[in-house]
């Protein structure tokens, strides 16, 4: 019986225009009103994932900032890890000094030293989810996004860890080319995670869902894999949870 539903926001319950379809969010629902737990498991920090699923009138438990940060459904913390700050800094020197566009995370900002990098990385992101969408459209939409709205431009990643408040929860560094750019400098950090990590989870939990735009290595050991088009993947998953658990 299925008891626990895990499931990640990009590319996974968000839509191309980076929302909760209304399909989506009746299944959310359903699985819930079902005995399900669903609960969101995301890279995300948790203010920008919350304003989101608030929007789309859904209440879940959250793992934010791939596990720096653990939260019930009544937005109580229930875990922190946090990187140390001579670890932080190392790996922006290193970021630095590769060149990678990178954000600072911390349990309520995310921080930027070029918000226009930024707005065109996630427009990349959103026409390679919907080959359809315009770029020009894609980058119009990723700027007036809550994500971007909410991000803090700053001039210095290095002033900024000089500030003994600053509580570094997670380093994300962006590149158009995939795990594949990061294969060097992954050798000089050894507190990197990439998309590989869900292999883990999926072994553990015996159950796994890959979307359609999945690295082929997570496909393999999935059970399920979604369209990439399919915007309303979860729906079907979720409905498909549903009935199986009514036929038990």
């Amino acid at each position: 019986m299925i008891k626990l539903v895990a499931c990640d926001l990009d590319g996974t319950l968000f839509n191309s225009e980076m929302a909760v379809s209304a399909a989506n969010a009746k299944a959310v629902k359903n699985a819930q009103s079902s005995g399900i737990e669903f609960l969101i498991a995301t890279g995300r920090a948790p203010r920008e994932s919350r304003s989101v699923l608030k929007d789309a009138d859904l209440h879940t438990s959250f793992i934010n900032l791939n596990g720096a940060l653990v939260f019930d459904e009544n937005e109580q913390l229930m875990i922190k890890h946090s990187i140390p700050k001579a670890k932080a800094q190392q790996l922006v020197h290193l970021l630095h000094r590769a060149g990678f566009y990178f954000e600072i995370l911390t349990a309520n900002q995310v921080y930027s030293e070029n918000l226009d990098q930024r707005i065109s990385n996630v427009a990349h992101l959103m026409v390679d989810l919907n080959p359809l969408l315009d770029f020009r459209q894609a980058v119009a939409i990723s700027a007036g996004n809550k994500t971007i709205m909410n991000m803090k431009q700053i001039h210095s990643f290095d002033n900024l860890l000089q500030d003994p408040k600053i509580e570094v929860m997670k380093i994300i560094a962006f590149d158009s080319r995939g795990h594949e750019a990061f294969t060097d400098i992954k050798k000089e950090i050894a507190a990197i995670g990439d998309n590989l990590n869900d292999e883990s989870m999926i072994r553990a939990a015996g159950t796994g869902v890959a979307m359609g735009n999945a690295i082929p290595a997570i496909k393999k050991i999935a059970q399920v894999v979604t369209k990439r088009n399919n915007e309303d993947g979860v729906a079907y998953i979720l409905n498909k949870f549903i009935a199986d658990n009514n036929n038990i």
